[in-house]
Formats: C-alpha cells, sequence, structure tokens
C-alpha cells in the first residue's frame, strides 16, 4: 500500500489566505444584510407606533399628546411622556425599542418600565406644562411632516432636529434624530440614516445630514 499523501504546507497556506480573502469580502455584506433586516424591523415599530398615536388623535378630538405634559394640572412635577398616551394603543413595551439601539435608554417619566429608542417631533407634539395646539387638522403636509423618529438618546424629554436652535432647551439637547448630528459627528442607526414615521401614517428612511435630518421646515413645522 502506497502511503496517503497530505497537504503541503505551501498548500495549506494558500487555502487559509483564500479563506481569509473570502470572510473580508462577505462579512461586510453580511453585516449589511443583518442591519438591512433591523432597519426593516424598526421601521415596522415607528409605523405601529405612529398609527398608535393617530388612534390616540381620534378619541381625543384630532388632537395629538404633548411631547410631555403634567400628571396632575398645575404641578411640575411628575411629568408624564407622549410615550404613556400610546402606549394603551399598541399594548407591547418591545415596539418602542429599536434592534440597532445599544444605548439602553429608559423612558424618563418610568411610568411603563421599557427600553426607547424612538422620539417625538416637538414642533407638531410639543413639551408643556399646561395647554398646547396638538391639533392634526393645522399640519398642512402631513405625508411630509415627521411624527416620530429614529433617537439619538431618546431618554431625554424632548428631542429636536440635528441642527443648532429649536424647541429643545439645554437639558435635552441630546435628543436628536440618529443622523448626522451638527457637530458633524455620525450618530446614524442603519445604514447611514434613520427611520420616522409621517403625520400620515406611513414610514420612512432617511439619509443623515439630508435636509429631513437638519430640521427643515418641510419635514418638520406644521405650516409651510
Amino acid at each position: 500500500m502506497g502511503r496517503t499523501r497530505g497537504f503541503t504546507l505551501i498548500e495549506l497556506l494558500v487555502v487559509i489566505a483564500i479563506i481569509a480573502i473570502l470572510a473580508a469580502i462577505l462579512f461586510p455584506v453580511f453585516a449589511k444584510a443583518r442591519e438591512k433586516a433591523r432597519q426593516s424591523s424598526c421601521l415596522s415599530n415607528v409605523k405601529q407606533i405612529g398609527l398608535g398615536l393617530l388612534q390616540y388623535a381620534q378619541d381625543f378630538d384630532e388632537r395629538l399628546p404633548a411631547t410631555y405634559q403634567w400628571y396632575v394640572q398645575g404641578n411640575d412635577w411628575p411629568l408624564y411622556s407622549w410615550r404613556m398616551c400610546v402606549y394603551p394603543y399598541v399594548k407591547n413595551s418591545q415596539i418602542f425599542r429599536c434592534p440597532s439601539d445599544n444605548q439602553n435608554s429608559g423612558d424618563p417619566s418610568g411610568a411603563v418600565s421599557m427600553l426607547v429608542s424612538y422620539h417625538a417631533n416637538p414642533w407638531i407634539m410639543p413639551g408643556v406644562r399646561g395647554t398646547f395646539d396638538g391639533s392634526m387638522g393645522t399640519i398642512t403636509a402631513p405625508a411630509e411632516t415627521m411624527l416620530i423618529f429614529d433617537a439619538w438618546n431618546p431618554g431625554n424629554w424632548c428631542a429636536d432636529g440635528n441642527w443648532s436652535g429649536g424647541k429643545c432647551s439645554a437639558t435635552c439637547f441630546g435628543g436628536k434624530p440618529a443622523g448626522l448630528r451638527v457637530d458633524g459627528v455620525d450618530i446614524s442607526r442603519h445604514n447611514g440614516g434613520f427611520n420616522a414615521c409621517l403625520a400620515d401614517g406611513h414610514g420612512k428612511w432617511y439619509q443623515g445630514g439630508s435636509e429631513a435630518d437638519r430640521s427643515y421646515a418641510k419635514y418638520w413645522q406644521k405650516t409651510r
């Protein structure tokens, strides 16, 4: 019987090199595909939450809740967030969590123990302690006006676009869309952008650093 011939060292090194090259090519593709699946899951979340907010508005004379509001009228504290208003309509705390969000932020009101990843547009759902105009009828372009969005640092009471001004005070400056921050820091969550639900109930992905990310009136303010 002849002796079985094995691989030489050179042959083994060539095979290992080929495997390493294939891995270097394929791993980024697999990672992007996995993130695309997470992006789709997140988009489903924001659409469900957005539809819950629209159902809330139907029950309250076509008015959206505030980003935050008194729990007891006339008292500064405690406050409750818009998520507490929409929760009875979605009845699932897990949809408030984006699968690509690793910040582990909780809702600041603490009324329901859950991790959160999304925030509300303060131009149509302002943060107040008292009366405000939450009327859906004053939104002149609902199909182009953001309702909620993927947020960086979502555990704050309020959020605003990635620009230097807006409705947020210094105490909640950190709440921003997960896009491209005004100081140039990339806080994108899904393939260079973020998901949002518009005021007509449909969901959409936006590129970080785009006009939508930068709080242009077309996407944020009630009237055009």
